[in-house]
């Protein structure tokens, strides 16, 4: 069982709980298929009060690759736990150039996991 979403002193004195980064990968060379991938994760292991969400990936890196650049964005999206907890996520997507069979550009996003909603911040850190 996954730890709860915590409320905890511990949890609360942490400005952000996570910082992960996502890209979308071939799942085999040279495929069409990709994969969504954390290739970046800070702290490398959970916190004992607040494991990080399995979902993140696919919550934060939804566009598949293309064949042309698109615009940075940045949103936001609460995470809810069984308890009724509230975690959220601060990510900015972006496309950066990589060459395959099917496409020139991927996703990556940076993304921020906090128990504060404090979005005009994050939205300036990430």
């Amino acid at each position: 069982m996954r730890p709860r979403a915590a409320t905890s002193a511990d949890a609360m004195a942490r400005l952000a709980d996570y910082f992960v980064e996502v890209v979308a990968e071939p799942a085999v060379l040279q495929s069409e298929d990709f994969e969504r991938k954390i290739v970046t994760r800070i702290p490398s292991s959970d916190h004992p009060d607040f494991a990080l969400p399995d979902g993140v990936p696919f919550s934060v890196a939804f566009f598949n690759p293309t064949v042309y650049e698109r615009k940075p964005t940045f949103f936001s999206f609460i995470l809810t736990g069984g308890d009724g907890a509230h975690a959220y996520g601060f990510a900015l997507h972006f496309f950066e150039e990589y060459t395959t069979t099917a496409s020139d550009w991927r996703p990556r996003v940076l993304c921020l996991i906090s128990h504060h909603p404090f979005f005009s911040l994050f939205k300036e850190i990430v």
